[in-house]
């Protein structure tokens, strides 16, 4: 009997260390490495002289509480991805942290990086608290579900978060750091070695999340937003010169959003030449707003405050502005002129790029 107990004793003691669990990245091995110790300073023997030092191959030191052996996280942490065209990463940064550098069309690039962000945000469904004078957005709460050890223990972790946004001393460049303001867990206490590494994925993955947002803008050819995250429009000038009506978007955005825009705002087009961005157009006041898109708005909105009759309108821009000059009887619109339609022209136009 006793030779069956020290048997099973036995067996169930290999069970148990063939089965004794490591949590996924963390890491194994005997770790002497732990316990290596400095090896006193090489000593010259008599009559000969004592090499010259150097430090070429010191290492050097780390802070007493970096984690070492079973501490260690050896899961690869997540990268910041630079994907928006003048976006940037620094090889030595450790912090999840992008850079931005102004390009060609760009006016100023700590509105382009804040109203940027806001509208990111915005896009991937997370609300904003507050915002500080274009330095700091901070974020609604996150949840974010974990599985923690062997069981697989739920632990539901809460997080809001702080966008920081520098811009350089020349003001060509701007940065957005993302931090973890708070932290709430419910479920299985864990570690702080843990604990920060998730925080610093999480923060990495937000501002992976807004930065792609920003890149596809982009793509479809939005380079300027408001705070709102709407589209940027102000008055200007083309390149003759002539008042014209800015916008903060590609040409090809922009053109095919004005075949929709002139048509709700009373314009019927009689042809068009996209090579030479051209729009020829008749104006009729009793048909301005009447668009089945615009059931909701009165007969008397969206008219323009200018004569029936024939126009045309110049399309002009590269991937990042473009101009909008309207012409009657082959003059462009005075100032004044541009003046009177530009509220319902703008109007129209933030609506439909919206919609």
């Amino acid at each position: 009997m006793k030779l069956k107990l020290i048997a099973l004793a036995c067996c169930s003691a290999a069970m148990a260390a063939g089965c004794s669990y490591t949590p996924a990245g963390q890491a194994q091995g005997s770790f002497e490495y732990t316990n290596v110790q400095q090896r006193p300073e090489l000593q010259a023997a008599d009559g000969l002289n004592k090499p010259v030092s150097t430090n070429r191959y010191e290492i050097p030191p780390v802070p007493a509480s970096e984690p070492i052996g079973t501490e260690v996280d050896i899961n690869a942490p997540v990268v910041v991805w630079p994907l928006a065209d003048g976006s940037r990463v620094e090889e030595t940064e450790q912090l999840p942290r992008i850079y931005f550098d102004e390009l060609e069309g760009m006016t100023n690039i700590s509105d382009y990086v804040w109203n940027s962000a806001l509208q990111g945000l915005q896009a991937c469904n997370i609300g904003v608290a507050a915002t500080q004078d274009k330095q700091v957005i901070s974020t609604d709460w996150l949840t974010t579900q974990y599985q923690i050890g062997e069981n697989e223990t739920p632990l539901q972790v809460q997080r809001r978060f702080n966008l920081i946004m520098e811009t350089a001393p020349h003001g060509r460049t701007a940065s957005l750091l993302v931090e973890v303001a708070e932290r709430q867990d419910k479920g299985p206490t864990i570690g702080e070695v843990l604990a920060s590494k998730q925080d610093r994925d999480a923060a990495a993955g937000l501002l992976n999340q807004v930065v792609s947002e920003i890149a596809i803008m982009q793509y479809q050819g939005v380079g300027s937003l408001t705070e709102d995250g709407t589209l940027a429009i102000d008055t200007g000038f083309d390149d003759e010169g002539s008042p014209a009506m800015v916008l903060g978007a590609s040409f090809n955005f922009s053109w095919t959003l004005m075949a929709s825009v002139v048509e709700e705002l009373g314009f019927e087009i009689d042809d068009l030449n996209q090579s030479t961005g051209r729009y020829y157009l008749d104006y009729d006041k009793d048909k301005s707003g009447a668009s089945s898109l615009a059931f909701w708005r009165s007969s008397k909105e969206g008219k323009l405050d200018i004569a029936n009759g024939s126009y045309e309108l110049k399309v002009t821009g590269d991937r990042r502005r473009t101009t909008l000059t309207f012409f009657t009887n082959g003059e462009a619109f005075s100032a004044a002129e541009l003046n009177r339609i530009f509220a319902p022209v703008a109007a129209e136009i933030k609506r439909q790029s919206e919609l």
